[in-house]
């Protein structure tokens, strides 16, 4: 089985309940992730269930799967957006 490329450092720990809240805004299905060190799996339109991971080794950021990056950056974009928009 071929190894999926992760991305580390991508999402701060601190924003993991915004994130999930935005998946619900814009109706991205995820759910639990599973075993010890997945935190979170979502449904991408091309790759099916995507995982983020806890690092052992930095846990203030999780890895995140590169068929996730799209969904994750388009999250990043948004809130930078949205932080713009506050001042």
């Amino acid at each position: 089985m071929a190894r999926t490329p992760l991305r580390r450092c991508t999402l701060h720990i601190t924003k993991l309940e915004n994130f999930k809240e935005w998946l619900n805004e814009t109706g991205r299905a995820h759910r639990p992730g599973k075993g010890d060190y997945q935190v979170l799996q979502v449904m991408t339109d091309d790759k099916g269930w995507q995982c983020i991971f806890s690092r052992h080794d930095m846990p203030e950021h999780f890895t995140v799967q590169d068929a996730l990056m799209p969904v994750v950056w388009k999250y990043l974009a948004v809130m930078a957006t949205r932080k713009i928009k506050q001042k």
